[in-house]
């Protein structure tokens, strides 16, 4: 009854649990509406088919923590996962639509070298996750291409890459001595 209740206030998206079985696969997006009752109507007429059962957990809000968490979750088989929340914009809906998060692709520039400790330590973390999540997903997004810093020679902003870029034990090749690009590119 719970999740009924919930059905109707919140759009609900499809989540994938081990072997293909969906929880949920409701193609809902948010429309403005009149009035709040008009928004629970629709929810609820769309929610009358859903096969309720029993979940063990059950996620409210699939955004980047939460479908993080359900995607974790749902590895181990003997729990029943739920994820709640708006589905996706569809190509069709860009160009009508404001904001509706922060990105939606998989392509982020990430550095294995970072002025903060921690910072640094989770990069590497993630980094190390990612075959594993190109792995589940079937999309490889993660290209290691190194990157390029430009800055004026002798620059505290130089010196702390530079510094940073040692303590992470980063490959890099310094070409403010002109020898050294000299070499390289001749």
């Amino acid at each position: 009854m719970l999740l009924k209740t919930l059905c109707a206030l919140v759009p609900v998206v499809s989540f994938s649990v081990p072997n293909n079985q969906k929880v949920f696969d409701i193609p809902l997006y948010l429309k403005k509406t009149n009035t709040k009752t008009q928004r629970l109507r629709r929810y609820s007429k769309r929610c009358k088919n859903l096969p309720m059962g029993t979940y063990d957990l059950c996620i409210i809000g699939a955004g980047m923590f939460g479908s993080s968490a359900a995607r974790h979750a749902s590895t181990d088989p003997s729990l029943r996962v739920c994820l709640v929340g708006p589905n996706e914009p569809t190509p069709a809906e860009y160009k009508k639509r404001e904001i509706f998060g922060s990105y939606y692709d998989e392509g982020r520039i990430v550095l294995n070298a970072e002025h903060h400790p921690a910072i640094q330590t989770l990069a590497k973390h993630s980094i190390k996750a990612f075959q594993e999540l190109e792995k589940l997903s079937g999309i490889q997004f993660y290209h290691p291409v190194g990157t390029l810093l430009g800055s004026l020679k002798g620059s505290l902003h130089l010196q702390n890459w530079l510094t940073d870029l040692e303590t992470a034990k980063v490959p890099f090749v310094n070409f403010t001595n002109e020898d050294t690009l000299k070499k390289r590119y001749d």
